[in-house]
């Protein structure tokens, strides 16, 4: 056993800490976890993390838990690399065997002569997946959960969104977050791998020109032969398939059996999945939960560690910031220890942007918000923020505006609630002004606010379109646009014609023919203050967030051709269009 004098000063206690532990598979694979225990003679809870992304570096998740306070607070702390990452035997594949294996290892912990037979477990990011994935298999001395940022789905919202592939989340996952972990285990020279790495860091750092390579199967040619097999599969299994619904939580609420601390961000890209989760464990598995949603992007210390409260160039305040350390042991207190929390927690806390402040709720959505549609109006030419474009709570007379979408052009990723990992694109909320300004944006905006307009829960866009193309992407993004002109994105989404209405099914378009198109956006907490203006932007591209449509039929995969196309956005009369937001009374 090896112990760290170092480590144990930092917290005024006594922490020994056992690298590379082996841990024993069913199947008998080998993996490896660094544990962290306190000083005592008395079997204690475990908490236990399982990474791909290397056990040593435990800091550098969206959110973490500092191993040495868990700790110093009572607890023995195990942070396990996934099967075939780093110091763990077997070979990697997202997702796959992390149900079986968490199982495996939560028993392990529960076994061992230093723990009291209670194991928690947390994580963020794929750690929130292999959390939910061992959770699901219902391992017996599994007694509390904390994922955060996590998925509920890794098709929609995690790889696609309104069957759109999340491009640039993708590219910079498998090449720079997981990609680099892998090229160590090639059976190559040295020097191939030096190559190797620094060819994935080119393609991270002009993330614009790799993701407009088309066909993007092109990126793949000079390979070593089975080096990230998982990222061709995320790109070319374009439906809501078997491949996708084997490793879904959806369907499995019923199997949660703990309680579960549902953390995640605003602008986070998994938030989607993270409400889900919350949602569908309430209704089906009836289980102790709550949900904590902040102002934050996917990897909240960073901003914690700097002592800001800014996503993005919104300035949310210092009192946005949460101790996460002392959240996440205050729920294994009380479900590992039985120690009871000094004051009635509510089961959901949201914080809302604008306002800059934490609202409580028994539920998600809040039962304080409904429903309110704002219409599309305007006299036919809405296109760029200085057109004529509005949105009236009643729909005005029929019109149409028209722009062209060219796939070579696309408009450019400002912000979001994305995860394109050290890029020229970071997260968060910026001014619009730039993109509104471009001819293939159509803009429509409300009168100015007399009194605040706050906002909690789903949002979404219903557009009745066109489009001269066989299949084509429509695209949806909320603004709050303050007295001095400034644009800032709040949420956002995306749609694929041939796509519409079911995931699972290609239901071709008849180019030229009017359809009925909801766009989902994702959900936010935002106030619109007064004398502000709530504003929607149309178009068919946010890139290199998402994959261009070609606009023949064919994907960037796997073909090269591309095509403008003539985009029609109908509204008024019969075939009124509208952004829905559930506006809290």
């Amino acid at each position: 056993m090896a112990v760290s004098p170092d480590l144990a000063t930092q917290t005024g206690h006594t922490t020994f800490v056992e690298r590379d532990v082996p841990i024993p598979m069913r199947d008998g694979v080998v993996l490896r976890a660094d544990v962290y225990r306190p000083e005592t003679p008395e079997p204690v809870p475990v908490l236990l993390e399982r990474t791909p992304y290397d056990k040593s570096y435990f800091l550098t998740s969206g959110m973490p838990l500092d191993p040495l306070r868990a700790s110093a607070r009572g607890y023995a702390v195990v942070i396990q690399d996934v099967r075939g990452r780093f110091s763990s035997d077997g070979e990697f594949y997202s997702f796959v065997n992390e149900a079986d294996d968490g199982y495996d290892t939560v028993e392990w912990c529960a076994a061992q002569s230093w723990c009291d037979g209670k194991v928690g477990m947390y994580g963020s990011s794929y750690m929130g997946a292999t959390t939910w994935q061992a959770t699901v298999a219902r391992p017996p001395h599994l007694k509390a959960i904390v994922p955060s940022q996590a998925s509920s789905d890794y098709f929609e919202a995690r790889s696609y969104r309104g069957g759109v592939p999340e491009l640039g989340s993708l590219l910079t996952t498998a090449f720079l977050a997981l990609g680099p972990g892998s090229v160590g285990r090639l059976p190559i020279a040295r020097a191939e791998q030096r190559a190797l790495l620094k060819q994935l860091r080119a393609l991270v750092d002009d993330l614009d020109r790799t993701a407009a390579t088309w066909p993007l199967k092109s990126l793949m040619d000079t390979w070593p032969e089975g080096f990230l097999p998982y990222l061709e599969d995320w790109l070319t299994h374009r439906t809501y398939d078997d491949y996708w619904k084997a490793i879904s939580l959806e369907g499995r609420y019923g199997d949660v059996d703990v309680p579960v601390l549902h953390m995640t961000s605003w602008f986070d890209s998994f938030l989607d999945g993270t409400l889900r989760n919350f949602a569908g464990t309430g209704r089906v598995a009836r289980v102790p939960q709550r949900l904590i949603v902040g102002p934050w992007t996917h990897h909240v210390p960073m901003a914690a560690l700097l002592g800001s409260a800014r996503v993005g160039d919104l300035d949310c305040g210092l009192g946005s910031m949460l101790d996460f350390d002392a959240v996440q042991l205050s729920w294994f207190d009380r479900w590992l220890k039985d120690v009871d929390e000094p004051r009635a927690s509510p089961p959901v806390r949201l914080f809302v942007m604008g306002a800059n402040r934490w609202r409580n709720a028994d539920s998600w959505p809040p039962a304080e918000a409904t429903p309110v549609r704002w219409y599309l109006g305007g006299a036919g030419r809405a296109n760029t923020r200085s057109g004529d474009g509005v949105l009236s709570p009643e729909p005005a007379g029929a019109a149409a505006d028209h722009f062209g979408y060219d796939p070579r052009s696309p408009v450019p990723t400002r912000g979001g609630a994305h995860v394109l990992i050290n890029t020229a694109h970071p997260p968060g909320s910026f001014d619009q002004r730039a993109v509104e300004d471009r001819e293939d944006v159509l803009v429509y905006t409300t009168d100015v606010l007399t009194h605040p307009v706050e906002v909690a829960g789903w949002v979404s866009a219903t557009l009745h379109v066109a489009s001269s193309a066989p299949d084509t992407d429509f695209t949806a993004k909320l603004v709050d646009v303050h007295p001095d002109g400034t644009a800032m994105n709040v949420c956002d989404g995306i749609q694929r014609l041939s796509l519409r209405g079911n995931a699972e099914i290609v239901t071709p378009y008849q180019p030229g023919s009017r359809c009925e198109l909801t766009i989902a956006m994702s959900a936010t907490g935002y106030e619109f203050g007064r004398g502000h203006r709530i504003r929607l932007e149309v178009s068919s591209s946010n890139f290199p967030r998402f994959e261009p449509n070609l606009n023949t039929g064919r994907t960037a995969f796997d073909s090269s051709a591309a095509v403008p196309a003539e985009q029609t956005v109908f509204h008024g009369g019969s075939t009124s269009s509208f952004v829905e937001l559930p506006v809290v009374h």
